[in-house]
């Protein structure tokens, strides 16, 4: 990936302070968390060197949207821009924190054969860790493309038989961890159907595909409710199979999401409304009912700046 010029780090401390402004909602964000001060400055290292870098070309600051988990559990900061410069800005970023070049053979094998017109980058952080990955879309956003490069297992034949069956031929996210113990494969696919509830149904029967339990009854009765369209299957695979589903629901009402995150555990109600109103948000972009390995859960995407 190409190297950062030296004027543009030498530049990075000079609009520290002009930036300030455009970072304090992310970090008073990023304070309301139950997260430790290490894991809130990953975070902010992460976010304050990415946008940094294309202020410094005098190039506009790429997307950036924030997605947190209801039950508070973990938060992502997802970043994206033209190829060239953001490949390097993440490159610029990764030789900040010593990150192993060689972890990047894969990131850049895709590139090379995709050959994406956008790249973006994400930072996870938990109560005790943190993980890194990037995402693009593939060219013409089919499926078709995505496929070869996604980890082989019984999963990923089982999604290809499920995306024939529903005519599910969209793909609009393709990424890969960074720094997870096991590489992981991310895919977000769009579901077109008569009616969003039909969407529903389509994503949910991909579920007994991938040997995944059922929702419970009162996130599938939630998410049924939903009424826009452009619903999306969200996956992470590994060698073992998904590790993930999610159905991201555009949209959603203020309704909607006290009803999914009701019924997917304890009441966050008081801190995600800390959180939405320290983002300057007016709600999430999407909310998104998933199971994990610790079981359903709901993830609430908010679109900061630029589209998703």
């Amino acid at each position: 990936m190409d190297q950062i010029p030296p004027e543009v780090r030498r530049s990075i401390a000079e609009l520290s302070a002009v930036l300030s402004n455009r970072r304090l909602p992310v970090h008073i964000a990023a304070a309301t968390l139950p997260v430790p001060e290490e894991i809130r400055q990953a975070l902010g290292f992460w976010y304050e060197h990415i946008p940094l870098v294309y202020e410094a070309a005098g190039e506009t600051l790429p997307g950036f949207f924030v997605s947190l988990a209801a039950d508070l559990s973990h938060v992502t900061w997802h970043a994206a821009g033209e190829t060239p410069r953001f490949s390097a800005c993440l490159a610029y970023y990764l030789d900040e924190i010593d990150f192993p070049e060689e972890n990047l053979a894969d990131l850049n094998q895709v590139l090379d054969t995709l050959q994406p017109s956008r790249l973006g980058g994400w930072i996870t952080g938990r109560k005790d860790s943190y993980d890194l990955g990037w995402y693009l879309t593939p060219p013409g956003g089919r499926l078709e493309s995505a496929l070869p490069l996604l980890p082989e297992s019984p999963d990923l034949h089982r999604l290809a038989g499920w995306a024939e069956r529903y005519g599910v031929s969209d793909c609009v996210r393709l990424g890969r961890s960074l720094a997870s113990d096991e590489l992981l494969s991310e895919v977000a696919l769009e579901i077109s159907a008569e009616t969003p509830r039909r969407a529903v149904e389509i994503g949910m029967r991909l579920l007994p595909e991938l040997g995944l339990a059922d929702p419970p009854d009162e996130i599938l009765e939630a998410a049924l409710r939903q009424t826009q369209a452009n619903i999306f299957a969200s996956l992470w695979l590994g060698q073992g199979g998904a590790v993930k589903f999610g159905l991201l629901l555009p949209q959603p009402s203020t309704e909607l999401v006290l009803r999914l995150c009701d019924a997917a555990g304890p009441s966050h109600e008081n801190e995600l409304a800390i959180f939405e109103a320290s983002l300057g948000s007016q709600g999430p972009a999407y909310a998104e009912p998933q199971q994990l390995a610790s079981g359903w859960g709901v993830e609430l995407h908010y679109a900061i700046q630029g589209e998703r």
